[in-house]
């Protein structure tokens, strides 16, 4: 009986002590939270009307008299409906427990910090928001990036391994990648950027990352650029080939660099139902194993929204970066100068600046590969075998070419997102 009395009595103080007291993560006014902060929030009060109608019941039901459980627990459960009440804009109605309207709008990450506190490098976040820049000479570049540790694509690397080599895609014997990327926060000195070799990456995150490229052809050129960018550390690499009509040619190629990194380029299957069916027994993997996603999908039945959807229904549940598609494709078919070829250049950034904005809309990282590919200057990468178009439609990239660049920049977004 002693026992009962006690621990009623402790019940009642703990019910009249959290009436009074506001969490850590409560201020007493209404503030603006992220979206994934605003629903925690409204789970602790979830929990919190639970616990305090259960713990009155319980109370209820020992029928001890050494405290007024009614006349304690009942206003304390009012006053939780009400305050719950209140923040919800439903004063005097039935309470929701969910989130308040306009408190869980998407956080404005564009006012992030641009460096990363500790490296200085440039964060995702600041690539993401700041797509501007300029091509300049590799002798420019060197003064921003630093010496580049990549030698060209030439015979001297050919020799050493044989996984450059093997990719002919896009090749262009008769043009010559002379430039690189400059980011307008690099050059303005917000943040700074080097050539990021798979060794540098694994001491900024301390862990190995596995990266799935995921899209149409023209990721083949990007796969392209990180192999023959990062041939030296190549550990092992294995392709598969589907067979089949409903295969539509797709392909998946899976390669090792060192301790840092894993990349998996699989060529459409979009669905990956094609891959799933082979990942065992192979060194391929399935799409809830990546730490982050890279997909150019933004058409073909694949809604930005759909793509992010798909992988979660796969249990994927990191960061998915969206690139979009060159902008240099929108002149295979343009004149070298005039109104026709000004017109297309229009029409392939008011495309990519909707599907930009769509993919932030849908919770994707955005990284603009057509800000990096608008041929200004007379700067051509479109792919253009022995210096010629090969056809008027030819949309893809010389390689090497600025796929080397965009290899770079999400070096940077993994670096920055997972910096230990």
């Amino acid at each position: 009986m002693a026992t009962s009395v006690v621990r009623a009595i402790v019940l009642c103080l703990l019910l009249a002590r959290g009436a009074h007291t506001l969490r850590p993560f409560e201020s007493g006014k209404v503030e603006q939270l992220g979206a994934e902060a605003c629903w925690a929030k409204r789970q602790f009060e979830k929990e919190e009307y639970e616990n305090l109608r259960f713990e009155h019941l319980a109370c209820v039901a020992s029928r001890d008299k050494a405290c007024n459980c009614a006349a304690r627990a009942a206003p304390l459960l009012s006053a939780l409906v009400a305050r719950t009440a209140s923040a919800n804009g439903r004063r005097g109605g039935k309470a929701s427990l969910g989130p308040v309207e306009g408190q869980c709008a998407a956080i404005d990450d564009s006012r992030a910090p641009l460096a990363d506190r500790k490296t200085g490098l440039c964060t995702w976040r600041a690539l993401s928001h700041n797509p501007r820049g300029t091509w300049v000479s590799k002798e420019e570049a060197a003064a921003h990036f630093g010496r580049s540790p990549f030698p060209d694509y030439d015979a001297a690397l050919h020799a050493r391994k044989p996984f450059c080599r093997d990719k002919t895609w896009y090749s262009c014997p008769a043009w010559k990648h002379s430039r690189e990327w400059l980011p307008e926060v690099v050059t303005r000195r917000q943040c700074t950027m080097t050539y990021l070799t798979p060794p540098m990456l694994h001491k900024l995150t301390g862990k190995h990352l596995r990266l799935l490229l995921h899209g149409s052809s023209f990721f083949k050129a990007t796969y392209r650029s990180f192999v023959c960018l990062f041939d030296e550390w190549i550990r092992w690499e294995e392709h598969h080939e589907f067979a089949g009509r409903e295969a539509s040619g797709a392909e998946v190629w899976t390669a090792q660099f060192g301790d840092a990194l894993t990349i998996q380029l699989n060529y459409r299957d979009g669905d990956f139902n094609q891959t799933s069916r082979i990942v065992a027994g192979s060194r391929h993997h399935e799409q809830d194993e990546f730490d982050m996603i890279v997909t150019n999908f933004g058409g073909g039945g694949y809604s930005l929204k759909t793509y992010a959807q798909v992988a979660a229904e796969r249990g994927f549940s990191g960061p998915v970066v969206f690139t979009g598609n060159p902008c240099a494709r929108c002149c295979a078919q343009c004149q070298p100068d005039g109104p026709e070829r000004d017109a297309g250049l229009a029409r392939c950034s008011e495309s990519s600046v909707q599907l930009m904005s769509c993919a932030r809309g849908a919770q994707l990282i955005p990284i603009s590969f057509c800000e990096m590919t608008i041929p200004f200057g007379g700067y051509r990468a479109t792919w253009a075998p022995e210096g010629r178009i090969r056809h008027a439609g030819e949309p893809h990239l010389c390689s090497p070419g600025p796929d080397d660049q965009l290899a770079n920049v999400l070096m940077h977004v993994l670096a920055s997102y997972y910096r230990k």
